[in-house]
């Protein structure tokens, strides 16, 4: 898309669609020039009625590079920019730098820790479809390994407490309302599946065990439903995602990639060769 001129240098902007955010449509692009980054967000067709924006401001670099630093990412080209509407790492390759959308502290720690444990950025180009299953499933895979490492290897301050704060209301929330749609919900399942069998401590687990498992069953008898599986299918997946112990401190990313193609295949919905397309994307 061209006809935006760079109001750093006014040299000639070309901006290409990067990913779709959940309401909008993100574009970026590099000015040739002076090389200054600029985006676009807004809802698609109305591009060119639009002026860019900077990436990154200075009030964003400051605090997204306070904990680079401490999770020892110095060597690595980060551009980071505060979003009120979800986190997520690009890997912008004309520009040969990671750019990080965050809400919060605990969102900006769980993406930087996300290039923490797997260092090839092409794992960060592009986007898959935002309401696809098996990209879901992927996702939390990688997330809970986040989680783990970030909380009991690095013991980063707060972050445990804060993430078990959010997981039990997502509990809470269900049980409420019992309002189970869709592939977000199932991606919440294994969220709260894996996080109550590898990331509650003691501790917490004797007191929200219960409610928990009362919130699985709700979510598993409504997926079963949603997603026309078995009740012996769904026993084969649970019984997957129990191997996650034997990888959640590894961060080698093809037995990841090998553990959640037992999870996914378990459910009998993709042939091996989408399976395959989605890991080779997101693992190897």
């Amino acid at each position: 898309m061209y006809g935006h001129i760079c109001r750093n240098c006014g040299g000639k902007l070309e901006l290409e669609k990067f990913f779709n955010l959940p309401l909008s449509v993100l574009y970026l692009g590099i000015c040739k020039k002076c090389k200054f980054i600029w985006s676009i967000d807004v809802k698609e067709g109305e591009e060119d009625y639009v002026d860019p924006n900077p990436v990154q401001n200075q009030k964003d670099a400051i605090y997204g590079e306070k904990y680079q630093f401490v999770l020892g990412l110095e060597d690595i080209s980060i551009i980071y920019k505060r979003d009120g509407i979800q986190s997520k790492i690009i890997f912008y390759p004309q520009a040969n730098k990671y750019i990080i959308f965050f809400l919060d502290e605990h969102t900006l720690q769980h993406e930087l820790g996300h290039i923490l444990i797997d260092k090839n950025p092409n794992h960060f180009v592009g986007d898959e479809k935002l309401l696809d299953l098996s990209p879901r499933i992927t996702n939390v895979i990688q997330d809970i390994i986040v989680e783990n490492y970030l909380v009991h290897d690095l013991k980063i301050p707060n972050y445990y407490e804060i993430e078990i704060q959010g997981i039990n209301k997502l509990v809470n929330d269900i049980i409420k309302t019992k309002n189970i749609r869709n592939e977000i919900d199932f991606a919440n399942y294994c969220t709260i599946f894996l996080s109550l069998h590898f990331f509650l401590k003691d501790k917490d687990k004797k007191i929200l065990k219960s409610n928990w498992i009362f919130c699985l069953n709700i979510l598993r008898k409504a997926l079963i439903k949603i997603f026309d599986l078995s009740e012996e299918i769904f026993k084969d997946f649970n019984e997957r995602l129990m191997e996650f112990n034997d990888i959640k401190d590894y961060f080698d990313m093809r037995s990841v990639a090998n553990y959640t193609l037992r999870c996914l295949w378990a459910l009998n919905k993709w042939t091996k060769k989408e399976l395959a397309r989605l890991l080779k994307k997101k693992f190897l």
